[in-house]
């Protein structure tokens, strides 16, 4: 059979064509962490005195206390300086204890459920929250405290509104009033402010994504299909350094070899175009990102052929 077909002037019998896309960074992905410290907004308010604001406070205070005394600490960040594309893989809220409970305490942080400011807010007007508690205990000792914030620094950073967490006492109202007291963006010791670590993967560099699939199911004997285009473009930050495509031999009723597929990065004649090998081969073409290539496919199908379906697998690789 093989015989057979290699005597033919490279037909190829094409009724479904499998595209599949293969990127590959010619760097290991690694994460980084970073740490914000821009609090755009941070306050505390007291249930005692429930129209006054504390937002030029230097101190952020938490207190458990019967009578209507509780205090709770909001405290948002600006999220801007993590980068495009990344996925965020650990996130932690940072604040460095100044004075403690007398005894141990577990104190809960949950996203606030709409905007505030800290200029504004008081107890009277505080907002509500969102999701389940992240706790932490507030050991006798002073110095940094810390808070798992992945979840919410990661819906903040898919595109919800970022409204900053509150942190409460996770039991209010104690008898004779049990309270820690924090450093606040205002605080005159800058390296004890708040801050949030944020570890992520970047973005990839260059990415490959490939639109349309290609379809020959049409085909018959003896037919000669159009130009069939497939839209190839780099959705990284970088243009490709090289751009290789590939492919494998034709699976159906007949084995055919991937010899008989043709491609070409401008429209033209069947008898012009390239061979595609099962070897990855250069293109000779860079992808920029936004500026998305277009490559042409075309078939000719033998007229003494097996009739049924056949398919092969493409594969384009980038490197950055």
């Amino acid at each position: 059979m093989m015989e057979r077909m290699n005597s033919l002037k490279l037909f190829l019998v094409v009724t479904t064509v499998l595209v599949i896309f293969t990127f590959f960074l010619s760097t290991i992905a690694r994460a980084d962490t970073m740490t914000i410290s821009s609090v755009t907004d941070d306050s505390y308010v007291n249930e005692k005195n429930p129209t006054t604001n504390y937002g030029s406070d230097s101190s952020l205070i938490v207190n458990s206390e019967n009578g209507f005394k509780n205090e709770y600490v909001f405290i948002r960040f600006d999220l801007s300086s993590i980068p495009s594309g990344a996925t965020i893989t650990s996130a932690t809220l940072n604040l460095y204890a100044v004075s403690v409970p007398s005894s141990s305490r577990t104190y809960e942080v949950q996203r606030a459920n709409q905007s505030w400011s800290e200029s504004t807010i008081t107890w009277d007007n505080k907002p509500g929250v969102l999701e389940t508690a992240v706790t932490s205990t507030i050991e006798t000792t002073t110095g940094w405290k810390v808070w798992d914030v992945t979840s919410g620094v990661q819906t903040f950073y898919s595109g919800t509104s970022n409204y900053g967490w509150r942190m409460k006492d996770s039991s209010d109202n104690y008898p004779s009033g049990i309270s820690s007291t924090f450093n606040s963006s205002e605080s005159s010791v800058e390296q004890n402010r708040p801050y949030l670590s944020v570890s992520y993967t970047p973005a990839p560099t260059c990415g490959i994504s490939v639109s349309p699939s290609l379809d020959f199911t049409s085909m018959k004997p003896g037919d000669i299909s159009s130009d069939q285009p497939t839209i190839i473009t780099n959705n990284g930050k970088n243009p490709t350094d090289s751009l290789l495509i590939s492919g494998t031999d034709w699976s159906g009723p007949d084995t055919m070899s991937v010899e008989q597929t043709r491609w070409s990065s401008t429209s033209q004649d069947y008898d012009l175009m390239n061979t595609l090998t099962s070897s990855p081969t250069d293109m000779s073409v860079d992808v920029s990102p936004g500026s998305p290539l277009t490559v042409y496919f075309k078939l000719r199908m033998p007229a003494n052929q097996k009739s049924g379906n056949y398919s092969q697998t493409i594969t384009f690789t980038s490197e950055c």
